[in-house]
C-alpha cells in the first residue's frame, strides 16, 4: 500500500505577515522600554555619584576645623544632621590612623517601588571620597554614598511612562498595519475566488485594479487568462456540440441515431422490468422509401422520412420515457416501457396511423412496425435481427383481398385529437369542393383508406322543394 499523505491547510499570507509584524512590534516595544530604562538608570547612577561627591566635598570642608583635636562632637553633629535627612545611604569618616570615627548607614527600602523592579534594575550608587585637612596635613577621609530610594522611584515612574506610551504607539501601529494589510491583500482573496470560479467553469473578471503595482500586474494577467480560457472553452463547447450532433444525431430528422440507440439500449436492458413496466424495442420500417426515391426523387424520399418522424414523435408524446431513433435510411427504432396490453395497443395505434397516412404513392404501405419485449442481457444486434425477421415474415404473408375495417373494440385511443381534427377537416373540405363542382354522389368521396376508418351514410338535402344532393 502506498503511504497516505495528509494535505496541510497551510498558513495564510495575512496570518504570516500579522505574526511577523506582531513579533517585530513586541520586540520593538520591549527593546524601547529596556533601552529607555537602562539609559535612565545610567543617568541616575551618574546623578547619584555627582551628588555624593558634592556632599563629600562640602561636608569635608565643613568639618575640617573640628577634626584636629580629640573632641569631635561638632563634626559628629554636623555629619548626623546631614545623614538624618535620609538622602544618604552611608557617611563614614576615617582618620589618618585608619580609625573609623563616624559611620552612618541607612538600610531603608525605597517606598512605592516593587521589589522585583529593584532586583531587575538595580542601582549602584558609588561611594565618593573627600580628604579632610587639618591645616597642612590630612586629618582623614570622608566617604559618602547617596541613598538610591528617590532614584528608584524616579526610575520606576519613568519606566511606567515609557511602557504605556510605547504600548499605545505599538497597538496603534499594529492596528494601522492590520488595516493596511486588509486593504493590500484583499485583491489576493478576490484572485483566489476568481481562480476557484475558473476551476468551476465560471469565467469571472475582476472589475477593479489594486493599488499595489505587483498585484495589479497579477490581476491584469489573470483577467487576460480568464478571457482566453472563456473564449477557448466556448469554441470547444461549440465544437463538442457539433461533434455530438454528428456522432449521435441524424442529420435529416435531428433524431438520435444508431450509436445513441446502443447506449440507451444497454441502460434500459440493465434495469430489470416489472410486469407492467417491461422494456420493449419497436422497429418501424418505411417499406416504400426505395419506390418513392426511384419514382419521385430523393427530395420526396426525404419528405417521406420527415413525415414519418413527425408522426412517430406525435404518438410518442403520449408515452413517458419513450425514445425515438433513426437507425438507418428507412428504419426507426423506439425504446419504451409497457405492460403487455399497452404494448399491443401501442402497436395497433401505430398501424392505424400508418394506414391513414398511406396513399397511392406508397404501393408497399406507408410503414411496417414490429415490437419485441426485451430481457436482461439481450444484445441490440440480436433484437434488431429478430425484428427484421418478423417484418420479413409479415411481408411474405398474402395480402387480404380488400381492406378490413378494424373491430371497434380494437380502436383504443388510435389517434390523438389533433389527428382526427385534421382528417375530418380534409374530408369536409373535399365534400364542399365537390359539391360546389356539381358532384352529388358522396359515395365517391371515400377512398379505400377512408373506408377502413368510416362507415358513411348519406341522406338527401333539400332547399324547399329543390333537391340539392343525395
Amino acid at each position: 500500500m502506498s503511504p497516505t499523505t495528509t494535505k496541510s491547510p497551510g498558513i495564510s499570507l495575512s496570518a504570516q505577515l500579522s505574526v511577523l509584524l506582531i513579533a517585530l512590534a513586541a520586540l520593538t516595544f520591549v527593546s524601547s522600554v529596556l533601552v529607555s530604562t537602562h539609559n535612565m538608570r545610567g543617568y541616575l547612577d551618574a546623578q547619584l555619584a555627582q551628588a555624593a561627591q558634592d556632599t563629600a566635598n562640602s561636608l569635608g570642608l565643613s568639618i575640617s576645623p573640628y577634626v584636629g583635636g580629640e573632641d569631635l562632637t561638632v563634626a559628629d553633629t554636623m555629619i548626623s544632621a546631614i545623614f538624618d535627612s535620609g538622602a544618604y545611604q552611608q557617611i563614614r569618616y576615617t582618620d589618618a590612623a585608619q580609625q573609623v570615627q563616624f559611620d552612618r548607614n541607612n538600610t531603608l527600602q525605597p517606598e512605592g517601588v516593587p521589589l522585583w523592579f529593584v532586583a531587575l534594575f538595580e542601582l549602584a550608587p558609588p561611594v565618593m571620597h573627600s580628604e579632610v585637612n587639618d591645616g597642612w596635613k590630612i586629618a582623614g577621609v570622608l566617604d559618602v554614598q547617596v541613598h538610591p530610594g528617590h532614584a528608584y522611584l524616579s526610575l520606576w515612574r519613568h519606566t511606567k511612562a515609557v511602557f504605556w506610551n510605547s504600548l499605545g504607539i505599538c497597538l496603534l501601529a499594529l492596528l494601522a498595519v492590520h488595516l493596511l494589510l486588509l486593504f493590500v491583500l484583499k485583491p489576493l482573496k478576490d484572485i483566489e475566488k476568481q481562480a476557484r470560479s475558473l476551476a468551476d467553469k465560471k469565467f469571472e473578471l475582476l472589475d477593479y485594479m489594486p493599488l499595489t503595482k505587483e498585484l495589479r500586474a497579477v490581476v491584469q494577467a489573470l483577467n487576460h487568462m480568464v478571457g482566453q480560457v472563456r473564449r477557448n472553452f466556448g469554441e470547444m463547447n461549440d465544437r463538442a456540440e457539433q461533434l455530438n450532433k454528428q456522432v449521435y444525431l441524424d442529420a435529416l430528422t435531428g433524431l438520435p441515431n444508431r450509436r445513441a440507440l446502443m447506449q440507451s439500449f444497454s441502460a434500459m436492458t440493465a434495469t430489470p422490468g416489472q410486469e407492467l413496466d417491461q422494456p420493449y424495442l419497436a422497429l418501424v420500417s418505411l417499406s416504400s422509401l426505395k419506390q418513392v426515391n426511384d419514382n419521385d426523387g430523393y427530395a420526396a424520399g426525404d419528405a417521406y422520412v420527415e413525415t414519418a418522424a413527425t408522426l412517430l414523435q406525435a404518438q410518442l408524446r403520449q408515452l413517458e420515457a419513450a425514445q425515438l431513433f433513426r437507425i438507418s435510411g428507412s428504419e426507426f427504432a423506439i425504446l419504451a416501457r409497457f405492460g403487455e396490453n399497452s404494448a399491443g395497443e401501442f402497436r395497433l395505434m401505430l398501424e392505424q396511423t400508418f394506414a391513414i397516412a398511406a396513399d397511392t404513392r406508397f404501393n408497399n404501405g406507408f410503414a411496417k412496425v414490429s415490437l419485441l419485449a426485451l430481457q436482461s442481457g439481450d444484445q441490440l444486434s440480436q433484437a434488431l435481427a429478430r425484428l427484421d425477421g418478423d417484418q420479413a415474415l409479415q411481408s411474405n404473408l398474402p395480402s387480404p383481398a380488400s381492406p378490413q375495417v378494424p373491430d371497434q373494440a380494437d380502436l383504443i385511443n388510435p389517434l390523438s385529437r389533433s389527428h382526427w381534427q385534421d382528417i375530418l377537416h380534409r374530408f369536409a373540405r373535399s365534400v364542399v369542393s365537390d359539391t360546389a363542382a356539381g358532384v352529388s354522389d358522396t359515395g365517391l368521396l371515400a377512398s379505400p383508406e377512408m373506408q377502413q376508418m368510416f362507415s358513411l351514410d348519406a341522406q338527401p338535402v333539400f332547399a324547399g322543394d329543390e333537391l340539392l344532393y343525395v
